[in-house]
């Protein structure tokens, strides 16, 4: 049975219960994989519009808190090993405009943008501790998002590169890595020709 992917109501770290937009196929000890978080489902409704009871926090993940919107990937167990389905990165999922957290120092993090309707995002400069720490950020949605880091700017370039603007053509991501208490840019993608290849940076 393959996996599959859908979205989750927001979710409280102490929530025993999920709402999901489908559970069709879902089963009881099917695990669901919301950011970096797997849990084991215990009970299932009868429709989607009801709450699914979970075991939070399995296969060596934590229970955390998760946007309105956030993706949900659900299937056996076994289909998780098959997929490759791995944990240890930290994956965050943003409903709302706001600062995008730092990784805990010593891991990665992903930042999920959710939705088309563009948000506004800041970054906070990373600590010495971060030092080699990636910071993914990626547009859930093909939405204008910003990306606002004016403490430093990009790489220590001041005003000239503390604002990126994301793509409404095409879902796009960029890649940060912290370096002397500074996030530089490695790199962003998504699309060729015609279609925005990098975030604007201004």
């Amino acid at each position: 049975m393959a996996l599959t992917r859908t979205t989750a109501a927001a979710i409280a770290a102490t929530d025993i219960e999920v709402t999901l937009v489908s559970i069709a196929g879902l089963q009881v000890s099917n695990n669901i994989a919301i950011d970096a978080e797997v849990m084991r489902v215990l009970s299932v409704p009868t429709a989607a519009t009801l709450p699914v009871g979970v075991l939070r926090g399995t296969r060596g993940t934590l229970a955390s808190a998760h946007a309105v919107g956030a993706q949900a990937t659900f299937g056996p167990a076994s289909d998780f090993s098959a997929a490759g389905h791995r944990q240890g990165r930290d994956v965050i999922s943003y409903a709302a405009a706001g600062v995008i957290a730092n990784p805990v120092p010593g891991t990665d993090r992903i930042a999920v943008i959710l939705g088309t309707t563009a948000l506004a995002m800041t970054l906070a400069s990373p600590s010495k501790d971060n030092d080699g720490d990636l910071l993914m950020v990626v547009s859930g949605g093909k939405g204008a998002h910003t990306l606002t880091y004016t403490t430093t700017g990009l790489g220590g370039g001041g005003a000239a590169t503390d604002l990126m603007t994301f793509s409404t053509v095409a879902q796009m991501s960029v890649i940060f890595l912290a370096f002397n208490e500074v996030w530089i840019l490695v790199g962003g993608a998504s699309g060729a020709g015609a279609v925005a290849a990098a975030p604007v940076i201004t």
